[in-house]
């Protein structure tokens, strides 16, 4: 893949920004409608065991689930490529002091235990870097970061759990309310990295790069 100029890396991490934004929004949306319908199916409004019961409420609970699946996807897909643009532009700045290149930024995600922790420091080190800082293991992250990066992985372990113990019934349902509340609360918070992040790179990379 050709390396981008900055201006241009800047541009297309603008582009994916609004994306990015506009699917997690809509995610969010979804996180709630899959938390009314699973409180649905505990208290029994919602019936997805027997077809032939099947009304209209649970078959729009279906596409409703089907549809934040789908949204969760895209989401991962969009929010990885806003990641990798980002280290790609600190890359194209000039800056030297990077631990984490584009692809591990995102490839961390998918590696077992690794995941726990190193997708964070590669986050952190993408906020100071845009923000003009040089990060480091004893700089206390910014305010979101730690939030965010709580509840994404309380959220992901709640959410496995509850699809391992199906057999526990309601508890199973309600362990996956109070998974998805937390990505919902984790998703917020990413809302607030991507867009001071996309600010930060807009306004400090374009001021470094000319006087460097």
């Amino acid at each position: 893949m050709a390396q981008l100029t900055l201006d241009h890396g800047l541009e297309v991490l603008r582009g994916r920004s609004r994306v990015a934004t506009f699917v997690i929004v809509a995610y969010m949306a979804l996180s709630v409608m899959m938390t009314l319908m699973t409180l649905g199916l505990v208290g029994g409004q919602v019936n997805f065991d027997d077809p032939t019961q099947m009304d209209g409420l649970s078959t729009f609970a279906s596409l409703t689930a089907l549809g934040y699946i789908a949204v969760f996807l895209l989401s991962v897909i969009v929010v990885s490529m806003w990641i990798y643009r980002g280290h790609a532009n600190l890359r194209a700045a000039g800056l030297d002091h990077l631990e984490f290149s584009p692809g591990w930024s995102v490839g961390w995600f998918f590696v077992p235990f690794a995941n726990l922790f190193k997708p964070f420091q590669a986050m952190r080190e993408l906020w100071t870097a845009s923000h003009g800082s040089r990060d480091s293991a004893g700089r206390n992250p910014p305010p979101e970061l730690v939030p965010w990066w709580t509840c994404y992985i309380i959220g992901s372990g709640l959410k496995n759990a509850s699809t391992r113990l199906t057999d526990l019934g309601s508890t199973a349902y309600l362990i996956d309310v109070v998974g998805t509340s937390a990505l919902l609360v984790s998703a917020w918070f990413l809302l607030r990295i991507i867009r001071q992040v996309t600010a930060a790179q807009v306004g400090v990379l374009t001021t470094s790069h000319i006087f460097a």
